[in-house]
């Protein structure tokens, strides 16, 4: 989904979230909420939506803003790995709307690091040491919007020997 999230207004005790879809006229209040932030479940992949949030005390409410212009992308999932004695390569599905997808790895301990942009669905890794762990998840692109990180990060052992598995799942396990 898409969070929307914004700063506390003195004397608001709630908050009316509204959001229209592109080429829509008018807005519709999809929550309300005591807190500074709203995740919004029911978007769509590759539409543009425009959010914006009323302050409420009372019976007295804030007039709308021109909102914040957000566009949705699915998050691509990697459905393919295959090992060669230097390096691993990553497959994954199409998401819509998308131009390109950044690759991201980490090692055991360590943050995300971000390792390329490609327009592919599919990029070969040959910075991989034998014998290590690595998690890769893939963000798609489109502009200045970004998928998130793919909560089903892929997690394999690098052995350095060939493999070509016939499933996803005689490769990779997955953290919970």
């Amino acid at each position: 989904g898409i969070v929307v999230s914004w700063a506390k207004i003195n004397g608001a005790n709630s908050y009316e979230v509204y959001r229209r879809a592109a080429g829509e006229r008018s807005w519709t209040r999809i929550a309300t909420v005591s807190t500074l932030s709203y995740l919004d479940k029911t978007v769509k992949s590759n539409i543009f939506y425009k959010y914006t949030v009323k302050a409420k005390s009372g019976n007295a409410i804030s007039y709308f803003n021109d909102g914040a212009l957000v566009k949705r992308l699915s998050d691509p999932v990697i459905t393919g790995v295959y090992f060669t004695n230097s390096s691993v390569k990553l497959q994954w599905n199409k998401v819509d709307g998308a131009t390109g997808y950044r690759v991201y790895r980490r090692g055991a301990g360590q943050s995300w690091r971000y390792i390329c942009t490609v327009s592919a669905l599919s990029y070969t890794d040959k910075t991989v040491v034998k014998n290590s762990y690595y998690r890769y998840t893939v963000r798609a692109v489109c502009g200045k919007y970004f998928s998130d990180y793919n909560p089903d990060a892929l997690f394999i052992k690098y052995t350095g020997e060939l493999y070509k598995p016939s499933t996803k799942s005689q490769a990779v396990s997955y953290y919970n």
